[in-house]
């Protein structure tokens, strides 16, 4: 069904797109299929269409190739080859899911709640510590963190930073600070449960 959309050259477009991931959402509520496609100029775009009775579609996608040409575009059909490929495979319904939960999570916290950083901040470093029982505490599935930064010889809890205040971290202390705030799905608190597959990203 899905070649007949645009035929066999728009689906092989549409193919190369959710191959190579850049169909970023894609959902289906009643007849309407909406959802983003990344481009390779770093921009996004809104595209939707609709289903009709008979197995065609309305494409309303906003790019030329449909505007001016009133084609149907690979934009579409990569939205449909998406939402095929999910609903075939439960897991990746799944993780579609919570990616999608995580992005909204995201989208909610306020860019001047995290730990502020810049070149010429003030130099800090990450202080990690875990519990002496971790290792017992892994293998349950669980393991306590207690994450503090060490600027000027004082220990700073993330809570208690001022907004306005931005900390130099090496590249490795960087990387490791925005691994935790990913984790944590927003500025990490000073105390927090990993579980064990965080842990070993860390």
């Amino acid at each position: 069904m899905l070649l007949g959309w645009g035929g066999d050259a728009v689906y092989a477009q549409a193919e190369s797109m959710v191959r190579k991931g850049l169909v970023l959402k894609a959902d289906i509520k009643g007849d309407l299929i909406s959802g983003v496609i990344a481009r390779e100029s770093s921009s996004e775009i809104y595209t939707k269409l609709r289903l009709r009775s008979n197995g065609t579609i309305e494409s309303l996608c906003p790019c030329s190739t449909h505007r001016n040409l009133g084609l149907v575009c690979p934009h579409v059909v990569a939205l449909g080859i998406a939402l095929m490929l999910r609903h075939s495979d439960p897991l990746r319904e799944q993780k579609y899911n919570e990616e999608q939960r995580r992005a909204r999570r995201l989208a909610e916290v306020d860019a001047a709640s995290y730990i502020q950083r810049s070149a010429r901040g003030v130099p800090a470093r990450v202080q990690v510590l875990l519990p002496q029982t971790w290792t017992a505490d892994f293998w349950q599935g669980a393991v306590a963190l207690h994450l503090q930064l060490v600027a000027e010889d004082r220990l700073l809890s993330p809570e208690t930073l001022p907004k306005q205040l931005c900390f130099a971290f090496s590249p490795e202390e960087d990387a490791l600070l925005a691994v935790l705030e990913d984790i944590c799905e927003g500025p990490p608190p000073e105390r927090c449960t990993l579980t064990a597959a965080d842990l070993l990203n860390v």
